[in-house]
């Protein structure tokens, strides 16, 4: 088991979710010492942007805080990437099922990010264009909603 523990996000190549190499839109780790410090930072992010929309619960609103920033490009700047990060850490530690398969050796985790199940149905009226999935993603996030699904994935070194 590694002494630090590396986050993803990733944006699932056409439809498969179980690819989970590089490249990735955010990639950092963190000392599994430091772990209880990151989650405390996250839910105090989580939290405020809970206060500003009528969010289900803090999972939802980091969810749609990633996908926010990953249409507008956000993961590129610095700033964001560290805001990314803190989401990441709070959608990865938000069960004690997460948690106890991070205490079990898991030493990479995060998610592959692909297109809900909505935003494909929605596509499927449209010609498909990148303008037409900008105004489908947009439409989404004006409602609340994510045009992606995030699929936790946990690796070991250990059992690779």
């Amino acid at each position: 088991m590694s002494d630090v523990i590396q986050f993803f996000l990733k944006m699932a190549a056409g439809f498969d979710e179980r690819a989970v190499e590089p490249p990735y839109l955010v990639q950092f780790g963190i000392e599994r010492a430091r772990l209880s410090d990151a989650r405390k930072k996250a839910e105090g992010l989580v939290t405020q942007l809970y206060k500003h929309r009528n969010f289900k619960n803090g999972s939802h609103a980091a969810q749609f805080s990633i996908a926010d920033a990953v249409l507008a490009n956000g993961h590129t700047d610095q700033r964001i990437q560290q805001m990314l990060a803190l989401l990441i850490v709070h959608l990865a530690t938000d069960s004690q099922q997460k948690l106890d398969t991070i205490a079990a050796g898991a030493d990479k985790v995060g998610y592959v990010m692909s297109l809900s199940d909505n935003s494909l149905r929605a596509m499927e009226q449209t010609d498909g264009t990148d303008e037409d999935f900008e105004s489908v993603a947009s439409g989404m996030l004006a409602e609340g909603n994510s045009p992606f699904k995030f699929k936790f994935v946990a690796l070991s070194s250990a059992i690779s």
